[in-house]
């Protein structure tokens, strides 16, 4: 029976995957858009998601909180994104972008673009539309009860 090494682990080669290219990548957005690929995230978080408020950003950022605040204030700061007061509870506040935010945000998915297909190089079409559809299944999976209640079925069994 074949064991399988720390080093062989899917979850570590995705992680490690996923560290590599982006620190490959990071400079070459800080040149180009004045922001890093943690800081795009988020503007585009923003983006897509009008009037998010702090929480539903961080949880979707699935960055530390800390690092989502310093984030957020980059981005207020530069005028790619506003703040606006939630009209229901003012101890909360809601996030937009700005035009010069969506601007920098077009720009940022050219390069994502380009650099995706640099990534991706090594496969054939079929094989990124597999890929591409298994790491959506097994996002969705992670994120389902159905994973929460077998993490803790097999916890209670240990």
């Amino acid at each position: 029976m074949k064991t399988t090494s720390d080093m062989e682990r899917l979850t570590y080669r995705l992680n490690l995957l996923a560290r590599l290219a982006i620190d490959a990548n990071d400079q070459i957005f800080k040149d180009n858009t004045g922001l890093s690929i943690r800081e795009i995230r988020l503007l585009r978080l923003i983006d897509d998601n009008p009037g998010i408020t702090f929480v539903e950003l961080n949880e979707a950022a699935n960055l530390e909180r800390s690092l989502t605040s310093r984030i957020i204030q980059t981005l207020l700061k530069a005028d790619l994104a506003r703040r606006e007061n939630d009209a229901a509870d003012s101890r909360r506040f809601r996030l937009f972008s700005t035009s010069a935010g969506q601007a920098v945000r077009a720009k940022a998915h050219t390069i994502s673009d380009r650099l995706e297909d640099i990534l991706l190089r090594p496969l054939d079409p079929g094989e990124i539309e597999a890929l591409d559809a298994r790491l959506a299944r097994l996002a969705d999976w992670v994120r389902s009860q159905a994973y929460r209640d077998a993490l803790a079925e097999w916890l209670t069994s240990t």
